[in-house]
């Protein structure tokens, strides 16, 4: 989780940095070369996301994924409501397993 946060932050940089060189009088091949390093610095590699997607498969595997998939979508996790605040979605379900 902290990766993806701080990919999401690297992200939102180079966007921020992709509107400043496309809005500056910064030459078109030195805007090509520095989006290019950005973009080499801070995406992940091929690797790494066939990686992340074989780890993602096999916990989808378990138990434990299967049960809280379940109680996920008895919650409504399907649903937009629970899409756009899955952070009290979360909290229920790990409320209910405290208990």
């Amino acid at each position: 989780m902290v990766g993806s946060i701080a990919r999401y932050q690297r992200l939102n940089s180079v966007t921020s940095l992709d509107r400043w060189l496309i809005g500056s009088k910064f030459p078109a091949a030195g805007h090509a070369v520095v989006k290019e390093r950005v973009n080499a610095l801070t995406l992940p590699t091929v690797e790494d996301i066939r990686r992340d997607s074989d780890l993602f498969l096999e916990g989808t595997r378990t138990a434990e994924f299967q049960v809280l998939t379940q109680a996920a979508m008895k919650r409504g996790f399907q649903t937009r409501e629970a899409e756009m605040d899955l952070a009290k979605l979360v909290s229920e379900m790990q409320s209910k397993t405290d208990e």
